[in-house]
């Protein structure tokens, strides 16, 4: 009798895949080696993933998970089975922990940030306002100029040791673009894109993603941003009349 090789997989692996936000796709086989199941999902922006390749030559299960291999050879249905079983045990035991550990030792904003945003980006702001001894009656193009010079000021600098220094920043970012008319804050929603935890600013010709943008502007040199988010506050002609200071 044929394995039934996906349905397998999808018995013994792939309900609690599912349950943690994962998704199966299957590609088709080629000569020698099948990608039969590939099980991906992105959180706040970075992707996780663990895959079973099936080797056609040699009937062996390749199942891997970062630098993790299991590779074994079937024989038939029920060595198969036990050895996706051995897969499953070991994502539940150790797979799914790693991931997560992974992407909570990477860069970014998360969920819960951009929470923080929405629901006291003010009372950050403010304690960013008093940290740093602002005045809190310069223009608004020394704040935008002020935000930028504070973000270059922790670029090379370990993440886990300046994140809530650029948190605050991307709470006084906010509450600056807030200062125009007609702007406002909320969860994310732009057509068929839907993430109410996701903090945005509304302006008049545009939104702003600001952590994204504080983030960007420090990862990868983008001050630029900072100062393009403007346009989307600010009325045209006053944008492209501004005397920005860099």
């Amino acid at each position: 009798m044929e394995i039934e090789y996906k349905k397998i997989i999808n018995q013994k692996m792939g309900k609690e895949a599912k349950a943690r936000g994962f998704k199966m796709v299957s590609l088709s086989p080629g000569i020698s080696k099948w990608p039969i199941a590939i099980f991906k999902k992105s959180v706040d922006g970075h992707s996780q993933k663990y895959d079973i390749n099936l080797d056609l030559v040699y009937n062996k299960v390749i199942f891997r998970c970062g630098k993790n291999t299991i590779e074994k050879k079937y024989e038939d249905e029920e060595s198969y089975t036990n050895i996706i079983l051995e897969c499953a045990k070991f994502m539940n035991e150790t797979g799914f922990k790693m991931l997560d550990e992974k992407i909570a030792n990477e860069p970014g904003f998360r969920v819960e940030d951009h929470r923080r945003i929405l629901e006291g980006y003010q009372t950050l702001a403010d304690e960013f306002v008093n940290k740093n001894n602002i005045d809190e009656t310069i223009a608004f193009g020394d704040r935008i100029y002020l935000i930028v010079s504070k973000i270059n000021e922790l670029k090379n600098m370990d993440w886990g040791s300046i994140k809530e220094e650029l948190l605050l920043i991307g709470a006084y970012y906010c509450a600056t673009l807030l200062t125009y008319p007609d702007t406002r804050i909320g969860g994310l929603e732009a057509g068929m894109i839907k993430k109410p935890d996701r903090s945005t600013i509304y302006g008049p010709n545009g939104i702003v993603d600001p952590l994204f943008n504080v983030y960007n502007a420090w990862m990868k040199d983008d001050d630029e941003s900072i100062k393009r988010s403007c346009a989307d506050v600010m009325a045209k002609e006053e944008y492209e009349a501004f005397d920005w200071k860099f």
